[in-house]
């Protein structure tokens, strides 16, 4: 009777026993996978890449690339500059180029912003002792002819200097527009203009 009575408890304990393995073993097709998701969500979730259009930053060359952006693209610069070598605050270097002109044209434009009139004119007065690419030496008020200097136009404010190089392969480039459309967001009231025409005839333009 003893071995019927443990014979019957041993009976029920593995029963016991095998039922709870039952219930570790079952694993649910959901813990395998992961929770599905409705396809119709995806979209909602890929980020995707748009152009930013040109946006102000509150500067006068930014507004001027905005009011130009259907003719010109613009990047930004790392070409150097004679003005580079002296006591400037900041400076911003931008490349207009043509989509109207299927040659290589285009605009370099670098803005030169000076604490105050004193250390423009210092930096001024010395670049126009090697003014240019071919580094001519010119005074104030004095045109020449034929210097052989490249297509260009210098404004001087009281403490911003904005210079322009001109660049074209074929067709030539639109100077007096794009001088007037730079003018039009900077200002009437400057101190100095030089250009250089194509032939390589500098002029002190009045205001």
């Amino acid at each position: 009777m003893k071995y019927i009575f443990l014979l019957g408890i041993t009976s029920i304990i593995i029963a016991c026993t095998s039922n709870e393995d039952s219930v570790k073993q079952t694993v649910s097709i959901t813990d395998l996978m992961g929770e599905f998701e409705d396809v119709n969500t995806w979209d909602k979730n890929i980020e995707t890449e748009v152009d930013s259009p040109i946006t102000s930053d509150g500067t006068v060359l930014s507004d001027l690339m905005i009011s130009l952006a259907s003719l010109y693209d613009t990047t930004s610069l790392s070409t150097p500059h004679k003005m580079d070598r002296y006591g400037y605050n900041s400076v911003k270097k931008i490349r207009f180029s043509d989509k109207l002109n299927e040659s290589n044209s285009f605009t370099d434009i670098y803005q030169y912003n000076f604490s105050d009139s004193l250390k423009l004119n210092n930096a001024f007065y010395n670049w126009l002792d090697c003014f240019g690419d071919k580094c001519l030496e010119i005074k104030i008020g004095e045109d020449i002819k034929q210097t052989k200097n490249a297509p260009s136009y210098t404004v001087v404010y009281d403490t911003i200097l904005v210079s322009v190089k001109y660049y074209s392969e074929g067709k030539r480039l639109n100077f007096k527009s794009f001088q007037d459309s730079l003018l039009m967001k900077f200002g009437n009231k400057f101190r100095y203009a030089i250009q250089t025409d194509v032939k390589g005839n500098l002029n002190w333009k009045s205001k």
